[in-house]
C-alpha cells in the first residue's frame, strides 16, 4: 500500500491513510477486491469515485487495473487529479437536479461511495430529501446490474439508511466482503437491481406502448389531491401514520362503486421534483377496498411529491 500511494501522495496524506481502519480496508482489501473483479471483463469498464479529496489521487492506483476508465466526483474542487484519470464531475448529489448531465445516465459499471454520507461538510444540513435525491441520482448514473460500494457513515441511521437503500440493490456476494463493519461503519457491496421499465423524459413507459395512465396526484397546500382520475376510481388520498410514527404512509381509498380497469392491479409510480423515487404494483382491493405505500425515511416532502398511476 505505502509504496503504491507515495506515487501521488505526500507523506502527510499517507499517515492518513495508515491511520484510519476505512483508508486501512480501501487500500488492502476494498480496491484491489475492484481491480481483480472487473480483469475479466471483455467490454470497457467505467468506474466512479465519489467524494474526491487531495488524498484521494491514488484512488485508480490502488486497483491495480489500468484497464478500468476512472471518474472522480466531488461538490468543488480540491485537488487537481491526476492524468490517468478520465475526467472529474462537480455536482451536488443531494439536489435533484443534478441529474442533467445526461452523458453519465445509465453510465457507470461500479460507483465508490465511501465515507461521503456522514462526512461533516455534507452531514450537517443532510436532510431526509436530501438522501433520498443523493440515492436517486446514484441509481441514475449506475448501469442497471452495476456495483455500489458503499459506506455508512451517517452514525444512528444505519437501520433507517439500510432499509432505503435496499430498496434499490440487493447486497451482492463479492468476495468476503459484501457486508462487513470497519471499526464503527458498515460497508456493502450492493448490486442494482434491475428495473421493469425505465421513464424517458415525456414520462411514458418505454417498455409497454399499451401502458395507460388512469391517475395523477399531486401535494397541493400539504393534503394529497387526485387532478386526474380517468374513471373516478379513488375516493380522497391522505395521509396516514407510518407503523415506525416516520417516514411517509399516504394512503388510496378506493371507492366501493368504482368500476375497475381490466388485470389485477395498476402501476404506483412515487415521484419526488418529478423524478420516480420508486414503483409498486398494486393489487386492486388488496385491503378490502383500500391500497396505501410507506416509505421510511421520507418526511414531509409535500408540494415536492406527486404519484401516478398506470394500467
Amino acid at each position: 500500500m505505502i509504496e503504491t500511494l507515495s506515487r501521488k501522495l505526500t507523506d502527510q496524506e499517507i499517515v492518513f491513510w495508515k491511520s484510519h481502519l476505512d483508508r486501512n480496508f480501501i487500500a488492502n482489501t476494498l480496491f484491489p477486491a475492484i481491480g481483480d473483479h472487473f480483469r475479466s471483463s471483455n467490454n470497457e469498464v467505467r468506474l466512479l469515485d465519489i467524494g474526491v479529496q487531495s488524498y484521494n489521487r491514488a484512488d485508480k492506483d490502488l486497483l491495480n487495473n489500468n484497464e478500468i476508465k476512472f471518474y472522480g466526483l466531488d461538490r468543488s474542487k480540491h485537488c487537481d487529479i491526476p492524468d490517468d484519470w478520465v475526467d472529474m464531475i462537480y455536482t451536488d448529489l443531494s439536489k435533484p437536479h443534478c441529474r442533467g448531465h445526461k452523458k453519465f445516465r445509465q453510465y457507470f459499471d461500479a460507483i465508490i461511495d465511501y465515507g461521503v454520507l456522514g462526512w461533516p461538510d455534507v452531514n450537517q444540513t443532510l436532510c431526509n430529501l436530501d438522501f433520498t435525491n443523493y440515492i436517486n441520482n446514484i441509481l441514475h448514473m449506475l448501469k442497471d446490474g452495476g456495483l455500489y460500494f458503499f459506506k455508512n457513515d451517517l452514525m444512528g441511521n444505519h437501520e433507517k439508511v439500510r432499509s432505503f437503500v435496499c430498496r434499490h440493490f440487493k447486497i451482492k456476494p463479492f468476495y468476503d466482503i459484501a457486508n462487513v463493519t470497519v471499526g464503527k461503519y458498515e460497508t456493502f457491496v450492493f448490486q442494482k437491481k434491475l428495473r421493469s421499465f425505465e421513464l424517458d423524459g415525456r414520462e411514458r413507459l418505454k417498455d409497454s406502448e399499451r401502458a395507460t395512465r388512469i391517475a395523477s396526484l399531486k401535494v397541493i397546500d400539504g393534503d394529497p389531491r387526485f387532478f386526474y382520475d380517468k374513471f373516478k376510481i379513488f375516493a380522497s388520498p391522505f395521509f396516514g401514520t407510518p407503523p415506525a410514527k416516520e417516514g411517509l404512509r399516504i394512503d388510496f381509498p378506493i371507492r366501493p362503486t368504482a368500476r375497475l380497469p381490466e388485470g389485477d392491479g395498476a402501476l404506483f409510480l412515487f415521484k419526488v421534483h418529478g423524478m420516480v423515487l420508486e414503483s409498486d404494483f398494486h393489487e386492486w382491493c388488496s385491503s378490502g377496498n383500500w391500497t396505501y405505500w410507506v416509505h421510511p425515511t421520507l418526511g414531509s416532502v409535500l408540494d415536492h411529491f406527486s404519484v401516478d398511476i398506470y394500467v
